[in-house]
C-alpha cells in the first residue's frame, strides 16, 4: 500500500468538490442558514426604517448599517427570503412581507407565534424533484 502525501490528498480533494457535492455555491441550500430571531434584523430595518416600502439590496444593507450587499449580507437576506420574511417585487427589490409585520407589530397576543409557526413550516416544505410530491422535514 502506497503512502500518500499530504499535497496529492489536498489535490484529489479539492479537485472532487464540486458546488454540488458540497451544497455551496448559487442556490445550494433548500433551508435557511440563519435563526428565525437573526433573519428577522433585515425586514425589521427595512420596517422601522423605509416604513415597510420596497427597496434595493444595496439600500436594505446599508439601514441594517452594512456597506457591501454582497457575502454574508446576502446570505442573510437569502434566510429571510426562505421564511417568507421578504418577498422580491421584482429582481433587485426587497419588500417586508404581512408575517414579518404580524412577528414585528402583532395586532394579536397569538398573531406573533402564528407567523413564526408559518415561517418554520415555509421553508420545511421542499418540492420532492423525483416523485414531485411535497415532503414535510422535521
Amino acid at each position: 500500500m502506497a503512502k500518500k502525501t499530504a499535497k496529492k490528498i489536498a489535490k484529489n480533494l479539492k479537485g472532487n468538490s464540486s458546488p454540488a457535492k458540497t451544497g455551496r455555491g448559487r442556490g445550494g441550500t433548500n433551508f435557511p442558514r440563519h435563526s428565525i430571531e437573526k433573519a428577522l434584523r433585515i425586514p425589521q430595518a427595512l420596517l422601522e426604517q423605509n416604513a415597510g416600502k420596497e427597496a434595493t439590496e444595496k439600500e436594505a444593507a446599508q439601514f441594517v448599517g452594512i456597506n457591501n450587499p454582497t457575502g454574508p449580507f446576502s446570505v442573510e437576506l437569502s434566510s429571510s427570503l426562505k421564511y417568507g420574511f421578504l418577498e422580491r417585487p421584482s429582481p433587485g427589490l426587497v419588500k417586508p412581507t404581512e408575517r414579518v409585520k404580524r412577528i414585528i407589530r402583532p395586532t394579536s397576543p397569538e398573531d406573533e407565534l402564528k407567523a413564526i409557526r408559518e415561517a418554520v413550516l415555509t421553508w420545511r416544505k421542499v418540492l420532492s424533484s423525483k416523485s414531485n410530491q411535497v415532503v414535510f422535514f422535521l
